[in-house]
């Protein structure tokens, strides 16, 4: 994370972001709820049941070491909720991930659908998968935080406390969590004993500022 400068404060001077700039930079992406998998558009028209999720990503790099930035909204706004945050958040910060759960902002919104947190975590592994996301600090705000407590559940079943911050996982590592909670501004909560909190630490911290 050296090469990135984490000491700039947060970009005040843009323009306020519109609903349609900011979905108009994301894409809906196809997704199979059933394998809990992102899907080719060939492998969408073949799967019944295929959904359409909306996604922004900011800042990709080519850099399998790079530690992501993810971050999960809150009820009823959606991604669009960080739409100003990330305008102040400059172009240095690295990766960072918006994640639209089904039902909400420009994601399908399908009827008798199991909605749940469990629902939640599977399309932010999947979209971590389909990225080739290997760290990432989460930031939430509202009740996606019970989606990062069980992506952090099976973390620590998957993967021993020594083998934590080794590329040899199952799965992403969540180097740190960051909860937002509706009053009272942000905590660490969800965080597993383990976590380096050095990892990406500064770069969170500057996302819970221009939130709140």
């Amino acid at each position: 994370m050296s090469r990135y400068n984490t000491t700039d404060p947060p970009r005040q001077d843009r323009a306020l972001v519109t609903a349609a700039e900011w979905f108009g930079g994301g894409q809906r992406i196809p997704y199979d709820p059933e394998s809990a998998r992102v899907l080719t558009e060939e492998e969408a028209a073949a799967t019944p049941g295929a959904l359409r999720v909306f996604e922004r990503v900011a800042a990709a790099e080519p850099d399998a070491d790079a530690v992501w930035l993810t971050l999960l909204p809150g009820f009823p706004d959606g991604s669009y909720g960080w739409a100003q945050v990330d305008r102040m958040l400059g172009d240095d910060l690295g990766p960072r991930l918006y994640v639209e759960p089904t039902g909400q902002g420009d994601s399908d919104k399908p009827r008798d659908y199991p909605y749940s947190s469990l629902e939640r975590a599977n399309l932010i592994e999947a979209l971590w998968r389909h990225h080739r996301v290997r760290r990432t600090v989460a930031v939430t705000f509202d009740y996606t935080s019970l989606a990062v407590l069980e992506l952090l559940r099976r973390q620590l079943e998957r993967r021993p406390p020594d083998r934590a911050t080794t590329g040899d996982t199952a799965g992403p590592v969540i180097t740190a969590a960051i909860c937002i909670r509706t009053r009272g501004g942000a905590r660490r909560c969800c965080a597993p004993r383990w976590a380096h909190w050095g990892c990406g630490g500064r770069n969170a911290r500057r996302a819970c500022s221009a939130r709140r």
